[in-house]
């Protein structure tokens, strides 16, 4: 996604990754389904879009449903 972690933690908010807005959160999303392995999931889209922080879209796309 071509994106300079340099600065940027769990704390961090959305708004302090240089472009983020609604097309990154989408790319975001197909790269994380792409990369599930077996068995699949259905991510908590409703979720990751209502993330306010690099921490919290880490453990939605990581916790096990």
């Amino acid at each position: 996604m071509d994106l300079e972690p340099a600065g940027l933690g769990p704390d961090s908010g959305l708004e302090a990754v240089p472009g983020w807005d609604s097309v990154l959160l989408l790319q975001l999303v197909t790269v994380l389904e792409r990369r599930q392995q077996p068995p699949k999931r259905n991510l908590p889209i409703r979720d990751l879009i209502e993330a306010r922080t690099l921490g919290r879209l880490h453990e939605l796309a990581t916790e096990v449903r």
